[in-house]
């Protein structure tokens, strides 16, 4: 194995050449390969769920899902002025309107609808959520 090394002073500007042992390739191709595979299996893809956030307000509908509770708990945080409200969709006395805000640095709080935490969705059937952030970032939500 040949290696360029750069020139040792300007004068002469010629590139040499200079052989490599075959122990040091080895433990570069040992290095390349760990490289690889820890940004392919140990450290992957980010999570699809990554942080929605409004710095002024804003609004997202999440695809129906099969809930595994009755219960809504949401990790998030707002500013002091803001707040995050949330709408089950087609579910009666569930609108934005009905969903008690959260507001602050909260770390699952339990979502309430005129003071009721039952998410009100026909057993076997998905449900839709729509959030409305003013404000706020939304880190996850939980169901119990």
């Amino acid at each position: 194995m040949i290696a360029l090394t750069a020139p040792t002073s300007t004068k002469n500007c010629r590139c040499a050449l200079y052989p490599v042992s075959a122990p040091v390739v080895l433990v570069l191709v040992i290095v390349l390969v760990l490289v690889i595979v820890f940004v392919t299996i140990v450290h992957p893809f980010p999570p699809l769920w990554v942080a929605p956030k409004a710095p002024d307000t804003g609004q997202f509908t999440i695809i129906p899902i099969m809930a595994p509770g009755r219960t809504l708990k949401i990790n998030a945080v707002t500013k002091r002025t803001g707040g995050i409200r949330i709408e089950v969709a087609g579910v009666e006395n569930h609108s934005f309107d009905d969903c008690t805000p959260i507001f602050d640095d909260r770390y699952w709080p339990v979502v309430r609808w005129k003071g009721k935490t039952d998410l009100g969705f026909e057993e076997g059937k998905p449900v839709t959520l729509r959030f409305r952030l003013d404000q706020a970032e939304i880190y996850g939500i939980e169901f119990e």
